[in-house]
């Protein structure tokens, strides 16, 4: 039989090889996607068998097989073997082998030539684990990270937050053993309460990933932040019991909240009307008009305003409304008029919801009697309105109310109604006639200076006429002069003070007032005594010890001779007059005696009368003023501090 030739083939050659620098042949594919191989044999003589082999040659790991060649000019055959798969990440770094052999050949041909090459992999990365770095509050500066493993080669990661994509600080390191690498980027941002809750998207791309918009992974940005804190509250009036205000607050963390206090405001009026505890909800009980205001509270969560210790925060105000029958701020308890004029009643009222009506009647023993004729007006005007215990200005109404006196039985007891929705409130006054003005009171003397001094007293009642004060002084309680001091107030609890200038030093003055109006004049108020402080004159001399010695000498010598001679004068003084002629002025004072009071007195005032007499003089009352600290006399800043009324 004739035998047929056999060559064998050459070594296969592995398609797509790539030499790496460490010296390794690899075929380079991406994990998960589609891989091709081929493997080419040639020169070969009948065509051999070429078979696929996943990491060693064995049976086991055969891939794939094939001996269908086609045969070359050269009568050798060429044969092409491919084997596609799905790459996985097991595959990387595996080894594969292409063998050329004949199955049929005798044992002088059974060597088989093998190529290998080596599978390296783009590696897909892991999902991206998104962090954020620790709490942070409104203010702060947030850290997000976004860390990626396992990928081949280092996969870029960017950021989308609010629309806008933003990169971060990236660093990667290699895991020298599995030859892949753990990428982390970081997101910083200065954030504010709004950016609580928003989402922030990690990207990660690589050449691995199929997709063109990555791997993501979302987070949820948590800030902490100080609580919104708002009030509410709902109209309510008088009638009801009471009424109940609620403080809401939200931030983060949203709970274990602690309240600082309910602060109470009067629209228009700078200063708080009212502070109470703190609560979550605050119960007012016995509501009036009072209640009504701008109500305010104050929470904190333990969150504080960055860069700042505030950590209760005050919140929206609401505005709280107590409907309340009208409040009466004033009227004249005594209205002075004389027979067939009308008498002004002027009421200042204040209500809170509009609609008011305002009725004058008769007081007859407790009973209101209708039968007053009389025409009321209203004005707006500004009234000081009692809050707690703060005196609010605030828009209120004056009603100014005519009635005709015509008869004594007009005279007496009448009662102002205002009324509202609500309710009324009422208030008694007294018609009157006309009369001179009741005794000033409270007549004191204070901030005595050696060439001024300070009075002040207290109004008493007009008579119902504008009233004029008569300041009267003197250095002998015989001749006055007159100060005039005219009141345009009709009311007020305040004192009036007013300031006499250009007294004398060392000098004892009298002074005495009353009131005067067209009906006449009031009686006296009591007559104060007091005595200016003396100058002080300080005399600095320059003289050496020896000097200083002869003169205290001579001034003591000469003092005791002017003493000596002074006592000679008085004896012979006293035994040539009468010792009743004697008497001093002011015996009745506690036997003080005063000199120098023929000098004249001069005062700034805006009117003086010389020489006016009054007919009470011996009806009026008199005390001493004279025992007045010294320093307060002398202390010249005292004065400064007094501001003429």
């Amino acid at each position: 039989m004739l035998e047929v030739a056999q060559f064998s083939p050459q070594t296969p050659v592995i398609s797509n090889v790539v030499n790496r620098e460490d010296g390794r042949e690899v075929v380079v594919g991406n994990e998960g996607q589609l891989l091709t191989i081929q493997c080419t044999s040639y020169g070969g003589y009948p065509a051999p068998s070429l078979t696929w082999y996943n990491r060693s040659v064995s049976t086991s790991n055969e891939l794939a097989t094939t001996n269908n060649g086609i045969l070359q000019s050269n009568g050798t055959f060429t044969v092409t073997l491919q084997h596609k798969f799905t790459l996985t990440r097991s595959d990387d770094r595996k080894i594969i082998n292409c063998r050329s052999y004949y199955p049929q050949a005798d044992s002088t041909h059974i060597t088989s030539n093998v190529k290998s090459a080596l599978l390296y992999l783009s590696l897909v990365p892991s999902k991206p684990n998104v962090t954020q770095a620790s709490e942070v509050s409104a203010g702060d500066v947030i850290e997000v990270s976004c860390k990626t493993t396992g990928c081949r080669p280092v996969a870029s990661i960017s950021w989308l937050y609010e629309g806008k994509t933003a990169n971060g600080q990236i660093k990667s390191v290699l895991d020298t053993v599995t030859e892949t690498y753990e990428v982390v980027s970081l997101f910083t941002k200065r954030v504010t309460a709004a950016d609580n809750g928003q989402i922030i998207q990690c990207i990660v791309t690589h050449p691995a990933i199929n997709s063109t918009s990555g791997i993501t992974a979302s987070y949820q940005l948590s800030v902490n932040f100080p609580p919104n804190v708002s009030a509410i509250a709902t109209n309510t009036s008088v009638n009801e019991s009471n009424t109940v205000l609620t403080c809401i607050a939200k931030g983060v963390p949203d709970s274990n909240y602690r309240y600082g206090k309910w602060i109470q405001r009067w629209p228009g009026y700078g200063v708080p009307v009212s502070v109470r505890p703190g609560s979550e909800s605050l119960e007012l009980r016995g509501l009036t008009y009072e209640h009504s205001g701008i109500y305010t509270c104050t929470a904190s969560n333990g969150i504080k305003v960055f860069g700042t210790n505030t950590e209760f925060i005050e919140g929206t105000a609401v505005q709280l409304l107590v409907k309340s029958f009208p409040v009466i701020i004033s009227l004249a308890d005594k209205i002075a008029s004389r027979m067939n004029n009308n008498i002004t009643v002027k009421v200042d009222y204040f209500s809170n919801i509009p609609g008011t009506e305002v009725e004058l009647y008769r007081n007859f023993n407790g009973v209101a009697k209708t039968d007053v004729m009389f025409i009321v007006n209203k004005n707006l005007v500004e009234v000081e309105l009692p809050v707690f215990s703060h005196s609010v200005k605030t828009n209120g109404t004056r009603a100014i109310i005519t009635t005709p006196i015509k008869s004594e039985t007009d005279y007496g007891s009448y009662i102002v109604v205002v009324s509202n929705e609500i309710g009324s409130s009422n208030r008694s006054f007294e018609v009157v006639l006309t009369e001179p003005p009741s005794t000033p009171r409270g007549f004191t003397i204070d901030y005595i200076q050696h060439n001024k001094a300070r009075l002040s007293w207290m109004r008493g009642y007009n008579g119902g006429l504008t009233q004029t004060f008569i300041i009267q002084v003197g250095t002998d309680k015989k001749t006055w002069s007159d100060v005039i001091v005219v009141d345009r107030i009709t009311k007020d609890e305040k004192p009036i003070t007013t300031i006499l200038t250009d007294l004398h030093d060392s000098k004892t003055y009298f002074v005495r007032v009353y009131a005067y109006n067209e009906e006449g004049n009031s009686p006296l108020s009591e007559t104060l005594n007091f005595t200016t402080s003396s100058i002080k004159v300080n005399v600095t001399v320059k003289t050496n010890n020896t000097t200083a010695i002869i003169v205290g000498v001579v001034l003591g010598i000469l003092i005791v001779v002017v003493l000596v001679y002074s006592i000679y004068v008085t004896l012979r003084m006293k035994r040539r007059h009468d010792p009743d002629q004697n008497k001093d002025i002011s015996e009745d004072t506690k036997g003080r005696e005063y000199v120098n009071v023929e000098d004249p007195i001069k005062l700034k005032t805006k009117d003086v009368k010389k020489g006016r007499t009054y007919p009470h003089d011996a009806q009026a009352s008199e005390s001493q003023y004279t025992e007045l600290d010294k320093d307060l006399k002398e202390a010249e800043s005292a004065y400064d501090a007094i501001s003429i009324i």
